[in-house]
């Protein structure tokens, strides 16, 4: 990360891709600004990628990162449910909108469904 942040400066954000739980330990402890965690499930995003599944995303959850982290990778309105229920409360959607008739509505009925889901309380497992 820090051939990185000198680069760009501390201006700007920068996060860190994760796919196991190993990884999103180290993320945190390298002082990355964010990180994703997936894909969650398969996506033609990712040909190839195996998916992580929502138990990863409840283990990250448990950890209780100090800073922002997102669920990725096959994430739609079908799947949000299963996202957020394992404690995800940010997310990364492309296919959902970008492939959708209508892409502001998709993105709004995303945003929708992402505030009415109830956020669930994690126990750290550090």
């Amino acid at each position: 990360m820090d051939w990185a942040r000198r680069i760009v400066g501390e201006e700007v954000l920068l996060g860190r891709s994760t796919h196991d739980l190993e990884q999103a330990r180290r993320a945190v402890a390298e002082g990355w600004d964010y990180f994703a965690v997936g894909p969650v499930y398969p996506t033609a995003t990712k040909p190839g990628r195996l998916a992580v599944g929502a138990a990863l995303l409840q283990a990250v959850a448990a950890l209780a990162p100090p800073v922002p982290w997102f669920a990725i990778g096959g994430v739609d309105r079908s799947t949000l449910a299963e996202v957020t229920g394992a404690g995800v409360s940010r997310v990364v959607v492309v296919r959902a909108i970008t492939g959708a008739a209508d892409p502001a509505a998709a993105a709004a009925e995303l945003g929708r469904l992402l505030a009415e889901q109830p956020q669930r309380a994690v126990r750290p497992s550090m």
